[in-house]
């Protein structure tokens, strides 16, 4: 948990176990056969924990450091493509209406972390 993991092998295998009301957050570079997994715990981190050096743990770090560790095996940001897995409901007074339920947490936290530039932006 709060882990993260890439690797530019076309053979490994990336896994994560557990992940209940956690998301994992999957990064994906096909063109350079590389791939990256975080199994994110909290959605926010604070002052104090941003220092703690466990971005993956949380939603608004981790999206950085998963695209650094992608870069640094070639990746770039452009040609990534993300897929997010988990975020149960796992507890009764968390209602799915509610601004406050996990999964909305979840998803404003990773939108608030990565804003895609525009391609003008980005060359």
């Amino acid at each position: 948990m709060g882990e993260l993991a890439v690797s530019g092998a076309a053979k490994d295998v990336l896994t994560t176990i557990g992940l209940g009301s956690c998301v994992g957050l999957v990064l994906l570079d096909s063109s350079r056969s590389t791939a990256g997994l975080a199994h994110v715990v909290y959605p926010h981190s604070t002052p104090d924990t941003r220092s703690g050096g466990q971005p993956a743990k949380y939603a608004d770090t981790v999206v950085p450091a998963l695209v650094g560790a992608m870069g640094r095996l070639g990746s770039l940001r452009g040609a990534l493509e993300a897929v997010l897995v988990g975020g149960a409901r796992m507890f009764a007074f968390v209602r799915a209406r509610s601004s406050t339920s996990v999964p909305r947490m979840w998803m404003r936290s990773l939108a608030r972390s990565h804003r895609p530039r525009s391609r003008s932006a980005s060359r």
